[in-house]
């Protein structure tokens, strides 16, 4: 499955499951995660808005993958801001050119907006349950982790 993830046209559905299986957290959860709720140094994430009162406010400590993670993703986004998502919303595009091993138009990310979330994995998620061959729903990279 995490192969499936990886070689999807999302170039955050691997990290967000790789999140999700690491630190429990809900598909919501993460979709709303700012970098302000991030503490790489703390090595812990606050969840923020939650399906459960209990939930919003919760502090989760970082395992090495997760730390690992979040701090490669950081560095993806220099200019982000506290109030920015970490899993922005993005548009996608079709290269025109030919990938040159393989002759295939590539598609690519033209348009990120760091202050609005990301609005779903969905499509991206059941590709890959497809390319996987397995059943299974986001929510259960949770109960996995």
């Amino acid at each position: 499955m995490l192969t499936a993830c990886q070689s999807s046209r999302s170039r955050s559905l691997h990290s967000a499951v790789l999140l999700a299986l690491n630190t429990c957290m809900r598909y919501s959860e993460l979709q709303l995660l700012t970098w302000e709720q991030v503490n790489l140094a703390a090595r812990t994430v606050t969840v923020g808005l939650s399906k459960t009162e209990a939930g919003a406010g919760r502090v989760i400590p970082l395992n090495a993958r997760a730390l690992g993670l979040l701090s490669f993703w950081a560095d993806l986004f220099p200019n982000r801001e506290p109030n920015h998502y970490v899993f922005p919303s993005k548009k996608y595009g079709i290269a025109q050119r030919e990938d040159e091993k393989k002759g295939l138009t590539r598609t690519y990310v033209y348009d990120t907006d760091p202050t609005k979330p990301i609005g779903r994995w969905k499509e991206a998620w059941e590709a890959a349950k497809i390319r996987a061959g397995v059943e299974c729903r986001f929510h259960d990279l949770r109960h996995t982790g």
